[in-house]
């Protein structure tokens, strides 16, 4: 709900995380969306509804993947601090 609303007071460019996720170590998918020049991370869990509604562009991310970029294997329960933080400040 908040995300949906207070992303429109930010200016292109800003990067979003949200990280609430009570399937974390389950298969939810982690995304990443840009909508009106923004760029969101989350799980797919419902967190970004209002703004996949206006989406341009959203990947699915593989955790997996990011041990290959000098960032070690994610761990099955932070993926916030291993997945999602780390692309957000590539992104930034």
């Amino acid at each position: 709900f908040w995300i949906g609303r207070a992303h429109r007071w930010c200016p292109p460019g800003t990067v979003h995380v949200a990280v609430v996720d009570p399937g974390v170590g389950t298969a939810r998918r982690l995304l990443a969306v840009e909508s009106r020049g923004q760029r969101f991370l989350a799980p797919d869990n419902g967190l970004l509804g209002d703004v996949l509604g206006e989406a341009t562009r959203v990947h699915a991310l593989d955790p997996a993947r990011f041990g290959r970029y000098g960032l070690g294997e994610p761990s099955a329960t932070f993926h916030g601090r291993d997945v999602l933080a780390p692309l957000a400040a590539e992104l930034a």
